[in-house]
C-alpha cells in the first residue's frame, strides 16, 4: 500500500507541478528546432550564393558550399540532437527535477511522512522506477522521432531505420544512467543545486578526458562517444561496436541499481534531530 501512494504521489506532484510537461517541452523542443535551424541556416546560405551580402560579409564560394554540404546531411544532424539530448536537454532535466531529487529533503517536507510510519525504501523506489521510466522513454522516442525529422527534412545520408533505434535506445539508457546519478546525489545530500552544478562539470571533465586516455570503450560513456562522434563518420556500424555499447550499457544500468541501494542505505541511516528549532535530518 506504501509504494503504491508512494507512485501516486511522485505521479500527481510529477504532473501539477509542470515537471512533466516542461520534461517533454525540453526532449521536442530539441526535436523539432535543431533540425529546423539547419535547414534554415543550409537554406539562406543558399540563397547568398552569387549574392552582394556575400561579399560584403566575405564569405568565399568554397565556403558556402562547404557549409551546404556539411548541414545538410541528416546524420550530422541527427548526431547532433542526440548529443543535445544527452547534454543541455539533460542539464535543463536535472535543474527541474530539483525538487523530487532532494528539494523535499532540504525543505523538511519528508519529516512528517518519515515519523508516521512511511518507509524509505517505499519513498525512494517510487521516484527511482517513474523518473528514470519517464525520461528513458521520452529521450527514446525523441530520439525516434529526430530521425524521422533529419531523413524527412535533408537529402543526403540518411539514417537507417535500424541505427534511428539503436541510436535513440543508446541515448536513453546514457540519461538515465546520468539522471540515477544525480538523484542519489541529490536525495542523499538534500543539496540537489549544487549536484547540477557538479553533474555538469564531472560530464565536461570525463568527455574531455577519458578520449585523451583512449577511454571511450566498454565504460558508460562510450554510450555518449558513439551518439555524439561517432555516429556520422564515414564507414561507422553498430555492429563494430556491439560488445562495447553492451559492456558500456549494463554498467550503466548496475551503477543505476548501486545508486538506488546507497540512497537508500543512506536515508534510512539518517536521523531527525527533534531537539533544533526546526526538526532536521
Amino acid at each position: 500500500m506504501q509504494l503504491k501512494m508512494s507512485f501516486k504521489k511522485e505521479w500527481l506532484h510529477f504532473l501539477r507541478t509542470f515537471r512533466f510537461g516542461g520534461m517533454m517541452i525540453t526532449i521536442f523542443s530539441f526535436v523539432l528546432v535543431y533540425p529546423l535551424l539547419f535547414k534554415a541556416i543550409v537554406a539562406l546560405t543558399q540563397m547568398m550564393e552569387g549574392s552582394h551580402a556575400a561579399e560584403v560579409l566575405g564569405i568565399t564560394v568554397e565556403e558556402m558550399n562547404v557549409t551546404i554540404q556539411m548541414y545538410s546531411k541528416s546524420n550530422i544532424i541527427f548526431g547532433g540532437v542526440l548529443t543535445e539530448l544527452c547534454a543541455t536537454s539533460l542539464l535543463i532535466i536535472m535543474i527541474l527535477m530539483m525538487s523530487p531529487f532532494g528539494g523535499e529533503q532540504k525543505k523538511h517536507a519528508t519529516v512528517i511522512p518519515m515519523c508516521s510510519g512511511l518507509e524509505y525504501k517505499n519513498y525512494l523506489t517510487a521516484k527511482f522506477v517513474l523518473y528514470s521510466a519517464v525520461l528513458f522513454v521520452g529521450n527514446f522516442v525523441g530520439g525516434c522521432a529526430a530521425g524521422i525529422v533529419c531523413n524527412a527534412l535533408f537529402e543526403s545520408s540518411h539514417v537507417a531505420v535500424v541505427d534511428v533505434v539503436i541510436s535513440a535506445l543508446i541515448a536513453a539508457i546514457y540519461s538515465v544512467f546520468i539522471l540515477c546519478i544525480y538523484m542519489a546525489l541529490g536525495l542523499c545530500t538534500s543539496r540537489p543545486g549544487i549536484m547540477v552544478i557538479a553533474m555538469y562539470v564531472g560530464q565536461m571533465i570525463l568527455q574531455v578526458f577519458l578520449p585523451t586516455f583512449g577511454l571511450t570503450k566498454f565504460n558508460p560513456f562510450s554510450l555518449y562517444f558513439v551518439v555524439s562522434q561517432q555516429i556520422y563518420t564515414e564507414g561507422f556500424s553498430f555492429s563494430d561496436e556491439t560488445v562495447s555499447l553492451a559492456v558500456g550499457s549494463v554498467i550503466a544500468l548496475l551503477i543505476c541499481a548501486l545508486m538506488y541501494v546507497i540512497t537508500v542505505s543512506v536515508c534510512k541511516s539518517k536521523r531527525i534531530n527533534n531537539q533544533a528549532k526546526k526538526p532536521e535530518f
